[in-house]
């Protein structure tokens, strides 16, 4: 849901396909507002969102993953000091993609992504190509090292396995 006048769908902000997200927030006090659909989601899994960005003035925007329990009370916010946030970079030239991945905390029933210029921020921006993912953690034999090099390969004579530098 666009739930501002700053955020449109338009043919300009397109990096793949005819329309992408436009974000062209020139308002000094608050800031843009877009806010997909709720998806189910389950504590403790690791989401991931990926999307397309392009910076064309300005800065102070990011994507979240929000996490909500089953009445749809926010879990992640500032306030709570765990807010899960990517700051497209306002140096960024053209095209760029970016991902951010976070787990679900303890009673998450759904989760939310928003795009959201900074409030006294300005900023135009374009965001295509949203692709959210849940990842699965592979098995790793040894990911830590306290089995030596056991599960890896050495082929140098400049790398090893050193218990000191664990300290």
């Amino acid at each position: 849901s666009i739930l501002d006048s700053m955020s449109s769908i338009q043919t300009e902000a397109a990096h793949q396909g005819r329309y992408g997200l436009l974000v062209d927030d020139q308002d000094s006090s608050s800031g843009s507002n877009v806010r997909s659909a709720y998806i189910p989601a389950n504590a403790g899994e690791h989401y991931r969102i990926s999307f397309d960005a392009s910076i064309v003035n300005g800065g102070g925007i990011a994507v979240y993953i929000q996490y909500y329990d089953e009445r749809g009370r926010l879990l992640t916010n500032s306030k709570l000091k765990n807010e899960n946030l990517l700051v497209v970079p306002h140096k960024a030239e053209g095209w760029n993609r970016y991902s951010l991945s976070a787990t679900a905390p303890e009673a998450t029933a759904k989760l939310a992504i928003w795009v959201h210029s900074f409030n006294g921020n300005r900023v135009k921006a374009y965001f295509d190509h949203f692709e959210l993912t849940q990842e699965t953690a592979l098995p790793l034999k040894n990911p830590d090292f306290e089995n030596n090099s056991e599960g890896w390969i050495i082929r140098d004579n400049m790398s090893q396995v050193d218990p000191a530098a664990a300290k």
